[in-house]
């Protein structure tokens, strides 16, 4: 996928959120079994029990959703990359 979202930025001009709603997107419309933390499909939107995605109701949906526990772990990987581009540095042009 990743070659696919290196040519979408080339090719169409895509941004970091549009990146990430088609990731975001690519889970909840796919195949897999079980309850997404999104509600009817709109992504974005939290369903009811995960209004606040730490409450254990919340988390305990991951333990039995595939779909879930991957999306899950997509919003935890964009945190954690949101939070690392916080702390670089930009380079000094010459």
């Amino acid at each position: 996928m990743t070659e696919q979202f290196v040519r979408a930025v080339l090719e169409h001009q895509l941004g970091y959120s549009d990146l990430k709603s088609a990731a975001r997107n690519s889970i909840e419309f796919s195949f897999l079994p079980g309850s997404s933390i999104w509600d009817d499909g709109v992504v974005g939107r939290h369903t009811a029990e995960c209004r606040n995605p730490e409450t254990p109701d919340c988390r305990a949906l991951a333990l039995h959703s595939p779909k879930a526990a991957l999306q899950f772990r997509l919003e935890d990987d964009f945190a954690a990359f949101e939070e690392d581009i916080l702390s670089w540095e930009l380079a000094p042009l010459d």
